[in-house]
């Protein structure tokens, strides 16, 4: 059940992530040129794929929780970059909009490496002092 939750976060801010460039260049013909490069829709993914690397196949429940955590993180930072560009409520054009994709993927990326980070720090820790807990004289 959390492996389909994790899934499911993590499909929702792919679907934000690859469907805000798309939107913006077929609603804006002066956008399609920039947007609708392949490159674009691979490195909006990559955070997305990297997280679902890294914590779906895990086998432990604990794991596969920090896992969901982490899916969290990244579909509420998606919500927050992309959103406000499909709801017209930051201005959005030009040549270098392409750029700033590539920087909302970089972002969003790097959020990706932080939460794990942080959620195997938790892992590790947690682990640790239930060993402590069950060790000898106890």
């Amino acid at each position: 059940m959390i492996r389909r939750r994790t899934t499911l976060l993590l499909a929702l801010g792919l679907a934000l992530a690859l469907g805000t460039p798309a939107y913006l260049a077929l609603s804006r013909a002066e956008l399609s040129g920039y947007l609708l490069h392949p490159a674009i829709f691979a490195l909006q993914a990559a955070p997305f794929a990297l997280a679902g690397a890294i914590w779906l196949p895990r086998r432990d429940p604990a794991a596969l929780a920090m896992g969901q955590w982490v899916a969290v993180a990244l579909m509420v930072a998606s919500a927050a970059l992309y959103l406000p560009v499909v709801a017209d409520v930051l201005p959005t054009g030009g040549d270098m909009i392409a750029m700033a994709f590539v920087g909302l993927a970089a972002l969003t990326t790097l959020v990706a490496v932080v939460a794990s980070l942080v959620a195997q720090a938790v892992l590790v820790v947690r682990r640790r002092r239930a060993g402590a807990d069950a060790g000898p004289g106890r």
